[in-house]
């Protein structure tokens, strides 16, 4: 008596996994939806299924989807949707804004947002941003750790420029680090880092208190040096807060000295990979 009530439960499993796995879904790069008719769209080397192609009579609303020619488009303005994404109707401030986090010059910006453009990634400072380039106008923040000459920097940020690290005294924008720097300019000198062969130098008198590290090991800590971690690797370490030297690092007639007219002057050949100053 049990086996149509056990037939009929198995049929039931069978249908309601067949419905399960024959509904469409659309995998694309900014939503999964579930739908009905299938168009498939290909964007690059990535297809997926989808049915919200462009249609010139449907009667659109702002925060509609649809896609056409490959691409993923929203509604942000009003405008005339019979029109599709291209020619002149692609403008900012436009109806039309292609869902995508590389920049475009067509696509509408707002201060906060954030794209993509040659590789580097830019916010917007303000809104208005559209149709001028990153990298090319003050507006375009790039969110990068190198200093940019078009970024605006605040007191306290801190930048990379060629090897050496910076914090901003002061407002400033378009000021190269190493051509503005000291305790009244716009930048202020925090790390550096010499490797064999430099023969000049960004310090000022700031670096006779800097912590020094030699080939990984620190043989000066806040301007006091640690003798036992320098007898480890060999050197003699001399502070000089008088003359025109400010450090000297020596094994036997082999030395490097840290000038003060901005220049790194070696004898013979002290051996050494890098040596690190991090400054108050």
């Amino acid at each position: 008596m049990e086996k149509p009530k056990v037939l009929f439960m198995g049929i039931m499993v069978v249908v309601l996994m067949f419905l399960s796995f024959s509904l469409p879904r659309a995998y694309g790069f900014f939503d999964q939806t579930t739908q009905q008719d299938l168009a498939v769209i290909s964007i690059g080397d990535f297809t997926f299924e989808d049915s919200m192609a462009w249609d010139p009579e449907k009667d659109y609303e702002i925060g509609d989807r649809f896609t056409y020619n490959g691409l993923l488009w929203e509604i942000r303005a009003d405008g005339d949707y019979s029109l599709p994404p291209e020619g002149d109707v692609l403008q900012p401030f436009g109806p039309y804004q292609e869902v995508t986090d590389l920049y475009r010059p067509y696509n509408t910006y707002f201060e906060g947002d954030i794209v993509i453009h040659e590789g580097i990634e830019y916010q917007a400072l303000y809104g208005g941003m559209s149709g001028q380039t990153p990298g090319t106008v003050v507006g375009w923040q790039a969110l990068s750790d190198e200093w940019q000459p078009f970024n605006v920097y605040q007191g306290g940020d801190v930048v990379m420029y060629e090897g050496n690290t910076f914090e901003a005294n002061y407002y400033t924008q378009g000021d190269q680090p190493d051509e503005n720097v000291g305790q009244w300019a716009q930048w202020r000198l925090i790390q550096s880092v010499i490797t064999p062969g430099d023969t000049t130098h960004l310090f000022d008198d700031n670096v006779l208190n800097a912590t020094i590290t030699f080939d990984g090991i620190v043989i000066v800590e806040d301007g006091v040096i640690n003798q036992t971690n320098a007898d480890l690797l060999g050197i003699d370490v001399e502070k000089q807060s008088a003359g025109n030297v400010y450090w000297v690092f020596s094994s036997g007639n082999n030395r490097i000295r840290i000038r003060t007219n901005n220049t790194i002057q070696y004898q013979q050949s002290l051996s050494f990979e890098t040596i690190t100053f991090d400054l108050p």
